[in-house]
């Protein structure tokens, strides 16, 4: 199913926030393109209703803490 997340990124000690992430989507059984991007401090990743399998992966260059909005009304 398809869907969109909103995440924002936020660095203890008000550090700039640096890196990067890829992003990986299937289509069915075949290989879907990976993009690698520059992390932001707020971003959406949307998945489409053909990617069987999608993962996003982030490689921050330090500490940093991830929160998805809305995510606790899951549970």
């Amino acid at each position: 199913m398809p869907g969109v997340w909103s995440v924002v990124f936020k660095a203890p000690e008000n550090k700039p926030i640096g890196g990067e992430y890829i992003q990986y989507g299937s289509n069915w059984i075949f290989s879907g393109k990976k993009s690698n991007e520059p992390i932001k401090e707020t971003m959406s990743f949307y998945r489409k209703w053909i990617n069987t399998f999608y993962y996003v992966k982030v490689k921050p260059d330090h500490d940093i803490i991830a929160e998805v909005p809305g995510i606790r009304d899951w549970f």
